[in-house]
């Protein structure tokens, strides 16, 4: 397989979409220096770093805390989050 160039590893997309940026302090595959990259050319992103965690933040109860509020705070506000505007529930994982 051909490896992809530095400007498709590097590319970031350019969006108006509301994204929740989500990392952990101790995140090495999508950490907080990413976030730091990608955010300013998501225009409406939230970012939040969750202290002490690695990958899989959602998996944490203060992750799933933050996920749970940012779609609390999204239909509260009118917005839709799906088509059908429903939502999965979050799973509370046990941290691994």
């Amino acid at each position: 397989m051909p490896k992809a160039s530095d400007a498709v590893v590097l590319g970031v997309t350019d969006s108006a979409v509301p994204t929740l940026l989500l990392s952990g302090s101790f995140d090495g595959q999508t950490g907080p220096q990413f976030v730091r990259y990608v955010a300013p050319h998501l225009r409406r992103s939230t970012e939040a770093t969750v202290p002490g965690v690695a990958h899989g933040v959602f998996g944490y109860p203060c992750g799933a805390t933050i996920i749970s509020s940012i779609l609390r705070h999204s239909r509260a506000a009118g917005h839709r989050l799906r088509a059908d505007d429903e939502t999965a529930p979050i799973r509370h994982y046990p941290p691994p």
